[in-house]
């Protein structure tokens, strides 16, 4: 695998590699190559179907499962493709949020927040900075939703 790739294939109409393929920057931020679904913009944190590799937006549903990402760029169609980001630094939608905290589920789809919600703890992604402009600074450690409230 490369060790660096070009992120500006985000939202396009033609597949370009297999669908759950894996990608490293050269900063050792990892990437999932997804399929889209409506309404996925930039800064969303998505769920990833593990046998389709598509996104699911709607994680404001309480007790979803499986891995999650953040959308780099409009993956609004089921016709989109591009990358989702798994690992490393990166930006996630949010609303206000402490630094240094444990990132749940909200009521509002491919956004984040620091107030717990049983059911809905995201493991493996949590907050580097304070925030309140809906654009946190999170550090991911390939997240995933378990469906469980957060491990104290």
């Amino acid at each position: 695998m490369a060790e660096w790739f070009d992120v500006i294939d985000v939202g396009v109409a033609n597949k370009k590699f297999p669908l759950g393929h894996r990608q490293k920057d050269i900063n050792g931020n990892e990437y999932m190559y997804c399929k889209g679904v409506a309404s996925t913009v930039a800064e969303d944190v998505v769920n990833i179907n593990t046998v389709t590799y598509a996104v699911i937006r709607t994680l404001a549903a309480n007790d979803n499962v499986g891995p999650v990402g953040i959308a780099l760029g409009a993956l609004d169609a089921a016709t989109d493709f591009g990358w989702v980001q798994i690992y490393g630094k990166g930006t996630a939608d949010s609303a206000t949020v402490a630094a240094d905290k444990q990132l749940y589920l909200t009521s509002t789809a491919g956004r984040v927040d620091d107030a717990d919600a049983a059911g809905d703890a995201i493991i493996g992604m949590v907050a580097l900075a304070a925030d309140s402009t809906n654009s946190l600074s999170v550090w991911l450690n390939y997240p995933h939703i378990n469906g469980a409230a957060a491990i104290d």
